[in-house]
């Protein structure tokens, strides 16, 4: 969800648009984010579980084994891995070393060269629907500069990605039915924060309509690029209120 808010400059005391991307939350009576209706600021870089190859099927393990690993609350003494079922924990292998130290876990559909899987996995959206594409988000590793020690993230694409959200016709599709060209919103995307501003000001709705459409944040410029203030000041003055 696009947030615009009003940031104040307390030195100069002036005014801008801020644009903030925040997270629209649902509920468990209704499901807010369905395909169709949202643009993803980014994306996992994904891999089919079918066929994986060596290399990814060492990075999802790897990746499994730091989420098993983590205790299961903050307040428990657990691991998320002792806290499994019987029958989840019988597609987690537990590995050791030669010295009988555990090193992490594999995970059964992550089994190189696997041609397919009997896993039935619904779509986000709707849970009679499912996946003919199994997928699973790729991990990379991260090493600490200070202390050297290793862990493993999500690979995200973005709106500055080849592979990223912009490639996807279903979202292309969103943006085509809004009339938004694909370098105007890559720009807005870029641009944007991923938090909204500490600093907001109230301002009459007049004041905020010719500021949200005649000032520019980097490269973006916000509204129709002809409207001048004088433009903008007719277009105020002759409005009605509904």
């Amino acid at each position: 969800m696009v947030v615009s808010n009003v940031r104040t400059d307390k030195e100069t005391n002036t005014n801008k648009i801020v644009p903030s991307l925040k997270v629209a939350k649902g509920s468990p009576r209704k499901q807010l984010i369905v395909r169709g209706t949202y643009f993803p600021r980014k994306l996992y870089d994904t891999v089919p579980l079918q066929n994986l190859s060596e290399e990814n099927s060492e990075l999802l393990n790897k990746g499994f084994s730091s989420l098993l690993s983590r205790k299961a609350s903050k307040s428990s003494v657990a691991s998320v891995y002792e806290q499994l079922s019987a029958e989840a924990k019988n597609k987690v292998h537990p590995v050791k070393d030669a010295n009988n130290n555990m090193v992490g876990y594999t995970f059964d559909f992550f089994k190189p060269g696997l041609a397919s899987n009997s896993e039935e996995v619904c779509t986000f959206d709707n849970p009679n629907q499912m996946l003919a594409d199994v997928r699973a988000p790729l991990r990379k590793k991260v090493v600490n500069k200070k202390d050297g020690n290793v862990t493993y993230s999500f690979v995200t694409l973005d709106a500055k990605d080849a592979n990223g959200p912009l490639s996807r016709p279903e979202y292309k599709a969103i943006l085509k039915q809004a009339g938004i060209s694909e370098d105007t919103f890559r720009d807005f995307l870029v641009a944007a924060r991923p938090t909204a501003s500490k600093s907001q000001s109230q301002l009459d709705a007049s004041t905020y309509i010719k500021l949200r459409y005649s000032k520019s944040v980097g490269n973006v410029t916000f509204g129709k690029n002809s409207a001048s203030i004088n433009e903008l000041n007719a277009a105020i003055n002759s409005a009605q209120v509904l």
